[in-house]
């Protein structure tokens, strides 16, 4: 996985081709398929009905398919569709731990273990802003926002030469 704290002007790369980005290709797939079980009766008295369209109302209002506004791209955006995945995912839990408690449990805790390790990680760069600064240059190197942030670094803690050689590396 590649988190990162800027998703910046020259850092997320333009798709102009659906089939030549998998992730792109996939992304579509995903909202298709969402679409088929909010238009298919069968779904309709399902949790896992809710948990799509709560998905689909919430997420098409910031995918700039229909409204082009603010930043290119915030994870921030995506906390509320996220609830929408968590019915989904609640629901398909509940009918796994009727089948089979031990495989739920071991589901939970692996999934528990990895988010886990990923905020542990991830703490360390949120620890002062000279982490946050370098971690965002590594993850986002393009990113312009990424070599001001650390540029301001450099600069607080009487680096300016440093800080003025960034906006260049």
């Amino acid at each position: 996985y590649n988190l990162s704290a800027s998703y910046h002007f020259d850092q997320v790369p333009i798709v102009n081709n659906l089939f030549a980005s998998g992730q792109s290709f996939l992304g579509w797939l995903m909202i298709i398929g969402l679409v088929f079980v909010v238009f298919n009766k069968r779904f309709r008295t399902s949790p896992i009905y809710l948990g799509v369209f709560i998905y689909l109302a919430s997420y098409l209002m910031i995918s700039k398919i229909f409204f082009n506004s603010g930043d290119l791209i915030a994870e921030r955006w995506a906390y509320f569709p996220s609830f929408g995945l968590a019915v989904i995912l609640g629901f398909l839990l509940y009918k796994t731990w009727l089948k089979s408690r031990v495989f739920a449990i071991i589901l939970v805790v692996a999934v528990f273990f990895a988010y886990s390790v990923v905020i542990i990680s991830r703490n360390r760069v949120w620890l002062s802003r000279q982490n946050l600064s370098a971690s965002m240059i590594e993850s986002a190197p393009n990113s312009v926002q990424s070599h001001y942030i650390r540029g301001i670094w450099h600069f607080d803690n009487g680096r300016t030469d440093e800080a003025k050689e960034q906006p260049n590396t």
